[in-house]
């Protein structure tokens, strides 16, 4: 269900479908669009629940339904919330877990085709979150000097040398143009790193070949696009490229007071550890969820810009610790002066989604009252977009919404 898709396949397809009576629903569809007969096709929507009344309403941006104004200062969860939610996920077929948490109690829900909720999923850019958080808590710890913020990026000699020779000229010099604020907010002009990273991995599982070996974040810098894109003030490009860099110039910082700690170690204790996660993990972990119709997405390892593993349940007690966090009046301001990648400040929300072909997640934290959501799941771009992008609005805007 995509808007401008003028032969209505997919909504004719998902009315019927959830209908009971496949067949009989699409002649009358079909009927009713041929009538141009507004009553009939209304009538059609009296076979659906209220919750896929309003994933078509949403998905296919109709926006008729009117909308529950967003309680972004709502204090807990009730029993009936959870119980919508249930509903909703049915509804959708949605395949995935869902973690929620308010200052009360833990919520966890996972879709029938899900054996165990703490089955650990790909998080994509998700990953992107903990590299800007880390960014601050290295501010924090007087690691990374605050002004290097409005300064270019820094790498070390070995990560300067892991970019290829073809294109490390013009990349070394836009490093020089830009800074780290700059590529923090996707403005920086860099572009990609993960379509060529993927498309190394299939051309190996065609060829029957070892994907390709990563074991560092600078192993990933092979893969640079060296284009780049013009970009004019407050312009913006998403780059995967460009957050790769802000977790290098983090350990290139570090180096200087431990050598022999690597990206993943800082990370682990700065931020993992403290945020008491179970699961976290640059490589997919055993018995971890995937797509079974993407061979790629089992080989692909996490790094600054994308790719971790973990379980919803440990995003929760991640994003927590990041609630807890913001209580500190340094890291607060911090937040308000670099974080505009994951900070909503009319919500006072904390967020931020992930997601390719295949499957998808998105999390938050609403920072007036500290519910969490956390949803992952094995689809990807679906009806109306990523799958847990559109759960995540569906909680939103009907599940933790003032009536």
């Amino acid at each position: 269900m995509r808007e401008g898709n003028n032969d209505h396949s997919n909504l004719r397809g998902y009315i019927a479908d959830c209908s009971g009576d496949i067949e009989t629903t699409k002649r009358a569809f079909d009927k009713a669009l041929e009538e141009r007969s507004k009553e009939n096709f209304v009538a059609l929507f009296d076979l659906l629940s209220t919750g896929q009344i309003s994933i078509i309403d949403k998905s296919e941006k109709f926006n008729a339904i009117s909308q529950a104004t967003l309680d972004f200062n709502k204090q807990s969860i009730t029993e009936e919330d959870i119980e919508n939610l249930r509903h909703y996920m049915l509804d959708m077929g949605f395949s995935g877990v869902v973690s929620l948490s308010d200052s009360k109690a833990d919520y966890i829900l996972s879709s029938e085709n899900i054996d165990h909720p703490n089955i650990p999923f790909a998080i994509h850019s998700i990953s992107k979150l903990f590299t800007e958080i880390l960014v601050i808590r290295m501010i924090q710890e007087g690691i990374l000097p605050k002004e290097a913020l409005d300064k270019p990026i820094e790498l070390s000699p070995s990560a300067i040398d892991a970019i290829p020779e073809g294109i490390r000229p013009q990349l070394l010099a836009q490093l020089e143009r830009t800074t780290l604020r700059k590529v923090m907010l996707h403005q920086g002009g860099f572009r990609d790193c993960f379509a060529n990273y993927t498309h190394a991995i299939e051309q190996a599982l065609e060829k029957e070949e070892t994907p390709p070996r990563i074991t560092k974040p600078e192993d990933f810098l092979k893969y640079a696009e060296s284009e780049l894109t013009p970009l004019g003030p407050g312009e913006d490009h998403y780059s995967n490229l460009g957050l790769l860099l802000v977790g290098l110039t983090i350990h290139y910082h570090y180096q200087k007071r431990d050598p022999s700690m690597s990206y993943q170690d800082i990370l682990n204790q700065y931020m993992i550890k403290p945020a008491k996660m179970e699961t976290f993990s640059s490589e997919r972990p055993v018995g971890a969820r995937v797509n079974k119709n993407d061979r790629v997405a089992p080989h692909i390892v996490g790094g600054p810009a994308g790719g971790y593993w973990t379980t919803a349940s440990d995003l929760s007690a991640f994003l927590k610790w990041v609630g807890d966090q913001y209580q500190n009046e340094t890291f607060r301001e911090l937040v308000h002066d670099c974080g505009k990648d994951f900070y909503n400040s009319d919500r006072e929300e904390i967020s931020y989604r992930g997601d390719i072909s295949s499957s998808s997640a998105h999390v938050g934290i609403f920072l007036t009252n500290g519910i969490t959501i956390s949803i992952v799941s094995d689809k990807g771009d679906g009806e109306g977009g990523p799958e847990a992008s559109v759960l995540y609005s569906i909680v939103l805007e009907h599940v933790l919404s003032q009536d």
